[in-house]
C-alpha cells in the first residue's frame, strides 16, 4: 500500500492508539487475483489483531497465510463541529483522494485546492 511519506507512522504504540480508538477495521485479501474485503471488530491482543466474522462469509477461506491488508480510519463525524462542517470535510477529502487518483503529487493537488478555494469551484466553501 503506498503512503506518502509525510502521512506514514513508524511508531507502534500510535499505531496501537489508532486501532484501539477505531477497532472496526476492513480487512482486505485477494482471492483468485481479486480483491476482497469485510468490515470486522478488531481487538488488538498484545501485537496481535484478533477477530471474528461468521462461517457464512466466504473470506475466511483466504486465510492461509496470504499477506493481508487491514484498513482502520477514524470517522469524520468526530471532528466535525456541525453537518455543513462534515459535508465540507468529505467533500475536501473526496477532492483529494480523487486529484492523486488522476496522478496529481502532494504539491500539485495543494496548488489546485488553493485555486478551487480561490474560485469557489465547489459549493461547501469555508468563507
Amino acid at each position: 500500500m503506498y503512503i506518502p511519506r509525510h502521512f506514514a507512522v513508524e511508531d507502534q504504540e500510535t499505531l496501537h492508539q489508532v486501532i484501539r480508538a477505531n477497532s472496526f477495521g476492513t480487512l482486505i485479501t485477494s482471492t483468485n487475483e481479486e480483491p476482497f474485503a469485510t468490515h470486522l471488530p478488531f481487538l488488538l491482543e498484545g501485537k496481535e489483531l484478533v477477530g471474528h466474522m461468521a462461517r457464512a462469509n466466504p473470506h475466511w477461506k483466504a486465510f492461509d497465510g496470504r499477506t493481508s491488508l487491514t484498513i482502520f480510519q477514524g470517522p469524520h463525524e468526530r471532528a466535525a463541529r456541525d453537518r455543513d462542517d462534515l459535508e465540507r470535510r468529505v467533500e475536501q477529502t473526496l477532492w483529494h483522494e480523487i486529484a492523486h487518483y488522476f496522478g496529481m503529487d502532494e504539491r500539485e493537488v495543494r496548488n489546485a485546492e488553493r485555486t478551487r478555494r480561490f474560485h469557489r469551484l465547489w459549493p461547501h466553501q469555508a468563507g
